[in-house]
């Protein structure tokens, strides 16, 4: 069986912290040459999807952007025209579970990106 390689990852996630650190977990595991292509906001989100959509090969969403700012829209949209993995990320099961019945194909605490992403290419 031939795997997808993992070239570009879209990464929705507001703390800088985590958006560093996902970055960096996602590199380190996978190699440097892995283009993670961050969002801090909905806008920044639909932009960079817009513009990308073509390159990216995994869309890993956090649920919650700020506290009033959710991506289920978000996901609902894309999922209707991406057609690669899309995961929620969160540390709340049912959020997780919420984006799964909105379009996602994954879900996985934060602190097991790199996991679901071995899962996923193999």
């Amino acid at each position: 069986m031939h795997h997808k390689v993992l070239k570009t990852v879209l990464l929705v996630e507001d703390d800088v912290s985590l958006q560093r650190c996902i970055s960096r977990l996602i590199t380190g595991t996978f190699g440097a040459h892995i283009i993670v292509l961050i969002a801090g906001t909905i806008d920044e989100a639909e932009l960079i999807f817009d513009g990308h959509n073509q390159e990216i090969d995994i869309i890993f969403l956090d649920t919650h952007l700020d506290r009033n700012v959710t991506t289920f829209e978000f996901t609902r949209r894309i999922s209707k025209v991406f057609k690669n993995s899309i995961v929620a990320i969160s540390s709340n099961d049912n959020d997780r579970q919420d984006m799964m019945k909105l379009g996602c194909t994954h879900e996985c605490r934060k602190s097991d990106i790199a996991i679901i992403i071995k899962r996923i290419f193999g």
